[in-house]
């Protein structure tokens, strides 16, 4: 079935994702070869941190699905198709979320 290419104003929002997405990929990736092994004498094996190699693959794998639905001009029958206006918010949700996001980090780093 033929899809509905998205907008352009959401494929660049998607190929900006991808690429923010990319780019974070690489720096876990590189993370993971500094602590993650021995190689440079910096590991932190002990703690587990080899285990970001599994969110490198994770960011590089969305990062692909976000370029791959940028450009896609064949959609599934069976595909739900919805708008990204409707999970639009505004500055003071954003800024309100991120706070919850940094007590929360905050808590964990102080009781663990």
């Amino acid at each position: 079935m033929k899809a509905a290419p998205p907008s352009e104003k959401n494929a660049r929002n998607l190929k900006k994702a991808g690429w923010v997405c990319a780019g974070l990929s690489a720096l876990s990736l590189l993370a993971g070869i500094v602590w993650g092994t021995s190689w440079l004498g910096l590991g932190l094996m002990h703690l587990g941190f080899h285990s970001i190699f599994m969110m490198t693959f994770l960011l590089a794998f969305v990062a692909l699905i976000l370029f791959t639905n940028a450009t896609s001009t064949r959609q599934d029958a069976k595909a739900y198709d919805f708008q990204p206006e409707l999970f639009a918010t505004d500055r003071i949700f954003l800024i309100g979320s991120s706070g919850i996001v940094v007590i929360i980090v905050a808590l964990y780093a102080y009781f663990w």
